[in-house]
C-alpha cells in the first residue's frame, strides 16, 4: 500500500495526464497548423532529450548536433531513392551510420574539453554542411525530393494518407528516447555521467574511464537525433542542407533544453512545447512581413527567460512549489 502511495504523487499524476492529453490532441485538434506544431514539438523534444544526455548529464556541451540530424535525413533518403529501401529500415541504417561517425569523432573530440569541445562540434557540423552543400550525388544545395510511393501499403515506406500518423510515430520515438534516457540516468553510466560533469578530475582519480562514458553519451544522442531527422525528411518529402544540417538547428536543440531545464528529464519536452509553439505562432502571424518580426519576438523571449529564469521552466516550477510548500508549512505552524 505504501508503494502505491509513493507512486501516486502529484508529479506522476501530472505526467500521466500530460501524456494522455498529448495522445488525444492530434485526434481532437484537426487544424493542419496545430498538427504540424505538435509534430515539431515531438521531433525537437526527441533531439532535446538526446542532447540532454550528453550535455546536461555528462556535461559535454555540443553545438553541432544538426550534423547527426541531417545525416539521418540523408542516409534514409538516399537508401530510398537509390536502392528503394524502406525508410523504416533506413531509420536503423541512419542510426548505425550516426553511431559509427560519433564513435570515430569521439576518438579525438574528447581530447578537448569545455569551450574547446563546443567549438570543435561547431567546426565538425560546418564541415558536413559545406560537404553536403557542394556534393552533387546527394543533391548539393538544391536538395532532394522524396517521391510518393505508388505501390500498395505506402505505410511500409513511412508514407501515410492520414498525416496525423506521423505525429504518433514521432510520439513513439520520443517515448523510446525518454525511456532510454531514464534507464541510463538510473544506471551506473548515469551516475558516472554526473560525476564526470561535476568533478571530472575526481571521477578520473576514482578510476572512472571518462572517455568511455563520454562516448556512450555521445552515441546515444547521435542515434536519436539521426532518427528524428529521418522522420522529418519523410514528413516534409524534401530535404536540403539548409533545412536539416544548418548550425542554427544545433543552437535550437540546445536552446530547447536550456529553456526547459538542462539536466532534467522533462526539461527538453517543456522547452520544446514552449519554444516551438511561440516560434510557429510568431512565424504564422509575422513571418510574412518581410522584416523578420517573428525572429525578433522569438529571440526577445529567449533573452528575457535567460535573464530572469536561468534554470529554465523546470527550475521555475520547482521554485514556485518550494515557496508553496514553505507557505503551507508556515500556515500549519501558526495554526498549531
Amino acid at each position: 500500500m505504501s508503494g502505491v502511495r509513493r507512486f501516486i504523487t502529484i508529479q506522476n499524476i501530472s505526467i500521466a495526464a500530460a501524456i494522455f492529453a498529448f495522445a488525444l490532441a492530434p485526434l481532437v485538434l484537426t487544424n493542419p497548423f496545430v498538427r504540424y506544431t505538435l509534430l515539431m514539438i515531438f521531433i525537437w523534444s526527441t533531439c532535446g532529450v538526446a542532447w540532454n544526455v550528453l550535455s546536461g548529464s555528462a556535461g559535454q556541451t555540443s553545438l553541432g548536433h544538426a550534423m547527426f540530424y541531417g545525416i539521418g535525413a540523408y542516409v534514409s533518403t538516399m537508401l530510398y531513392l537509390k536502392l528503394n529501401i524502406s525508410p523504416w529500415i533506413g531509420m536503423f541504417a541512419a542510426a548505425a551510420v550516426a553511431c559509427a561517425l560519433a564513435f570515430i569523432f569521439s576518438r579525438f573530440m574528447f581530447k578537448l574539453s569545455g569551450f574547446y569541445f563546443a567549438i570543435g562540434t561547431i567546426a565538425l557540423s560546418e564541415i558536413f554542411f559545406v560537404i553536403f552543400t557542394s556534393w552533387r550525388y546527394v543533391g548539393s544545395a538544391r536538395g532532394l525530393f522524396i517521391p510518393r510511393y505508388r505501390g500498395a501499403f505506402p505505410a511500409l515506406y513511412m508514407q501515410f494518407a492520414d498525416r496525423v500518423l506521423y505525429i504518433y510515430v514521432a510520439m513513439a520515438l520520443l517515448v523510446i528516447c525518454i525511456a532510454g534516457s531514464y534507464l541510463m540516468s538510473i544506471s551506473r553510466s548515469g551516475y558516472y555521467f554526473r560525476a564526470i560533469r561535476d568533478e571530472p578530475e575526481a571521477a578520473e582519480s576514482l578510476g572512472i574511464d571518462i572517455r568511455r562514458y563520454k562516448t556512450q553519451a555521445y552515441l546515444f544522442s547521435a542515434v536519436f537525433c539521426s532518427m528524428a531527422g529521418v522522420l522529418y525528411a519523410n514528413y516534409a518529402l524534401y530535404i536540403d542542407p539548409d533545412s536539416v544540417m544548418h548550425n542554427r538547428l544545433s543552437v535550437q536543440i540546445a536552446i530547447v533544453v536550456i529553456l526547459g531545464g538542462i539536466g532534467n528529464l522533462w526539461g527538453p519536452i517543456i522547452g520544446s512545447a514552449l519554444l516551438v509553439t511561440i516560434s510557429e505562432i510568431a512565424r504564422l502571424h509575422l513571418g510574412g512581413t518581410g522584416r523578420a518580426a517573428d525572429l525578433l519576438i522569438y529571440s526577445l523571449f529567449i533573452i528575457l527567460f535567460a535573464i530572469f529564469q536561468p534554470h529554465g521552466v523546470v527550475g521555475m516550477i520547482k521554485s514556485i512549489w518550494r515557496r508553496f510548500r514553505r507557505g503551507k508549512t508556515v500556515v500549519s505552524a501558526v495554526k498549531l
